[in-house]
């Protein structure tokens, strides 16, 4: 029978390697920043900045409505969003189509894919590492902590995915835990 001391051993041991896993992961792999890659430096005639809406004061209601234009809705169209300059009569104009939060988008989707891939390997040899060591309740946190980190790898990077995909990669991930558990823990009890 396992005692009391061993299974806190197992939760610690899962616990903290899980804990020393993601935040590793973030410390060598980090996540894009937003303003990394979308420099907002476009001005209201350096009143204002494009990031910050103008005040109504600013506005001059009589001006003609430039926010259904073909290139505001073209630059819509492509997923981007549309900057506007504003004249000395406080009149908006079309300034330019900004890409940066779809450029943010796919880099941060570009993170997601890599990180779950390493976090999901780093998951799947943890719980084989924790199956072949030796001394048989710290092995157990281990496992535990290999499943957590494919648990949370999966639940984390993945949501961004295609809703089939999903139930694919939780299958693969299942089989492969259901695997390792038989191969190595319940060939080892019937031998």
């Amino acid at each position: 029978m396992t005692d009391v001391k061993q299974i806190a051993i197992i939760v610690g041991i899962a616990v903290i390697f899980t804990a020393f896993i993601i935040v590793g992961m973030e410390a060598f792999y980090e996540s894009p920043k937003y303003e990394q890659i979308c420099n907002n430096t476009a001005y209201y005639n350096n009143y204002y900045p494009v990031s910050k809406p103008a005040p109504e004061s600013f506005v001059n209601e009589t001006c003609n409505y430039v926010y259904e234009t073909p290139e505001v809705k073209k630059c819509y169209d492509g997923r981007g969003s549309p900057d506007f300059n504003y004249t000395k009569d406080k009149c908006p104009t079309y300034l330019s189509c900004n890409f940066c939060g779809l450029r943010f988008e796919e880099a941060n989707k570009k993170h997601m894919n890599i990180s779950f891939i390493i976090l999901a390997i780093i998951g799947i040899i943890t719980i084989i590492f924790g199956v072949l060591f030796k001394i048989e309740f710290l092995g157990s946190g281990f496992m535990y902590g290999g499943i957590a980190v494919l648990f949370y790898a999966t639940m984390r990077f993945l949501g961004e995915q295609n809703k089939y995909l999903k139930v694919l990669i939780l299958f693969i991930e299942l089989l492969i835990v259901l695997w390792i558990g038989y191969k190595k823990l319940y060939k080892k009890k019937q031998a």
